[in-house]
């Protein structure tokens, strides 16, 4: 009778160290198990633990699989709002440009909710950083836009255009800004989010452009008409680009 306990006990040990594989957590986030996520994690699994085949710690998994009760609990269980992956070929990846290239904006707006770095830069290898407020305005929707300023992000937030090995010089990327990314986009939802918050639609980028001018040029006529109802006026002759119209 002892002996047939102690297997008992032996046995429950090994399967409760076995729910608690790296293996187990990866297979129970990607199908969106939460609840397998909650008991493996209680068993002691390792939320840091990366994953074998992409080298992703768990929570970039989830966040890309989009489910957002999963990254709740795994950022409860003591992951990094801030957390950044730095991939093998120099790129530097921050959770929350994560979420935003995956279009899961819900999560992303959780994640600034838990103080995620609003300020913070996107850096693929061998290209400038962007913030990641600036990739907000470019795959995210309006209520993540409205939450960025909210939390504190400046609405005029201006990013100064880099030199790019290979490029010649006038083909150099511009300056941006919110409203001038959503301009170039036409993102008349976003545009309508930076009006409303304050965004300044006279500012310019190094080439004379204003978020109008970059409307026009990029063949954006509900952008346009939108910021030519703010009062913006397109300025054919100070704005370099409307050469690569002619």
């Amino acid at each position: 009778m002892r002996i047939a306990i102690a297997m008992f006990i032996f046995l429950a040990t090994l399967g409760n160290a076995a729910a608690a594989e790296p293996e187990g957590l990866i297979e129970a986030i990607r199908a969106g198990d939460a609840g397998r996520v909650e008991s493996l994690l209680q068993a002691g699994a390792d939320p840091s633990e990366p994953l074998s085949d992409s080298g992703l710690p768990p929570l970039f998994e989830a966040v890309r699989k989009g489910h957002a009760e999963i990254v709740w609990m795994l950022l409860n269980a003591g992951e990094d709002v801030n957390a950044t992956y730095h991939s093998d070929n120099g790129g530097s990846f921050p959770i929350l440009s994560d979420a935003i290239h995956r279009r899961h904006s819900g999560i992303a707006i959780g994640l600034i909710d838990r103080d995620a770095d609003i300020d913070g830069y996107e850096c693929p290898p061998d290209w400038p950083c962007t913030p990641v407020f600036i990739l907000a305005v470019q795959y995210g929707d309006s209520a993540l836009v409205r939450r960025f300023v909210e939390a504190g992000a400046s609405v005029d937030l201006f990013v100064p255009g880099q030199q790019i090995d290979g490029m010649r010089r006038d083909e150099r990327e511009d300056d941006t800004s919110p409203l001038m990314t959503a301009a170039m986009m036409g993102r008349p939802d976003i545009l309508a989010v930076l009006l409303e918050m304050g965004a300044d639609v006279s500012l310019k980028t190094r080439m004379g452009c204003t978020a109008i001018d970059l409307a026009i040029i990029n063949k954006r006529p509900k952008a346009a008409e939108l910021l030519r109802k703010a009062g913006s006026v397109a300025d054919e002759k100070g704005c370099y680009m409307y050469r690569y119209l002619k």
